[in-house]
């Protein structure tokens, strides 16, 4: 009489299965979401240099067609008091060229320190206007509204541009930065008082007096791009100047970086807050990188 085995696991070995093929799923998922996020994040860095780079070609073509030769004309032409206009011209009418004004930021409802959040930088043809990026996000305050721009269009019609990030717009007489300089007073044009790292200005700069804007300021950093990128500083320094070739060389450098992330440009090292302190997703990464320039313009 033949025996019959009935064939089959025993409840052992089913466990001892399903518990490996659980632990399988999960370091394929573990793998897979860290895959997906190291992918992200080097996009993001990437999207941050590549803007970067952009950006300072965008400037380097700016300063490249452009001249001092108006630049100390300004001190004259805005400043009646000598002893004011001697000591634009000392300073190389930095003014003129560069502007920053610095305010306290919260985030997360706790101080992190006096950021610059806003400023200007005029190159003889184009100029550039800037919001932090402590104004775009919901985790960050800032202590002085965003700048906002009132000017003429080519038909005359004036109009106000706010909201903005980083704005370039066509300004051969550095009208925006003679009307920030000025805005820091209110003495009024040939009393303002000149004062070298000027701090104080008017959040609404109106240039709408001061010549046309033929051109629609144009916003450099896309608000609906998906990585959220806005300016975080930007400073230049007194433009050198060869007394030989009148060439001028301009040197600076601004700071870019995400909206989303807690960024600290104060702290020590890592400059982004970790994920959980931003409610950070495995693809909404943060990163900042700061740019250097040094650029020759055409002198006089």
């Amino acid at each position: 009489m033949l025996k019959r085995f009935k064939a089959g696991f025993t409840l052992v070995e089913l466990s001892i299965s399903i518990a490996f093929i659980a632990i399988l799923s999960i370091t394929i998922t573990v793998l897979t979401t860290n895959i997906i996020a190291a992918y992200q994040r080097g996009l993001t860095i990437k999207q941050v240099n590549t803007t970067g780079m952009n950006l300072i070609s965008d400037i380097k073509s700016s300063i490249a067609n452009s001249s001092a030769k108006n630049l100390t004309d300004l001190c004259s032409s805005t400043y009646g008091d000598e002893t004011i206009r001697s000591a634009c011209e000392n300073d190389k009418a930095q003014n003129f060229v560069s502007l920053s004004r610095s305010a306290e930021v919260t985030l997360n409802s706790e101080t992190i320190g006096t950021m610059p959040v806003q400023g200007a930088f005029c190159t003889g043809t184009y100029s550039y206007l800037w919001n932090s990026g402590y104004y775009y996000s919901g985790e960050h305050g800032v202590g002085i509204p965003a700048i906002k721009l009132i000017y003429k269009d080519g038909d005359g019609a004036q109009k106000t541009l706010e909201n903005f990030r980083f704005l370039k717009l066509s300004d051969p007489s550095r009208s925006v930065c003679v009307a920030m300089t000025l805005s820091g007073s209110s003495a009024g044009v040939g009393d303002t008082n000149y004062t070298t790292g000027l701090t104080q200005f008017s959040n609404e700069i109106n240039i709408s007096g001061l010549g046309i804007v033929s051109d629609t300021p144009i916003e450099l950093l896309n608000p609906d791009n998906e990585f959220d990128l806005a300016i975080y500083g930007l400073a230049v320094a007194r433009p050198a100047q060869d007394m030989l070739t009148r060439n001028v060389l301009y040197s600076g450098y601004f700071i870019l970086a995400t909206v989303r992330g807690g960024i600290n440009i104060n702290a020590d090292g890592d400059y982004c807050a970790p994920p959980s302190e931003y409610s950070s997703t495995t693809t909404d990464y943060c990163a900042i990188n700061k740019f250097n320039f040094a650029i020759q313009a055409n002198g006089e």
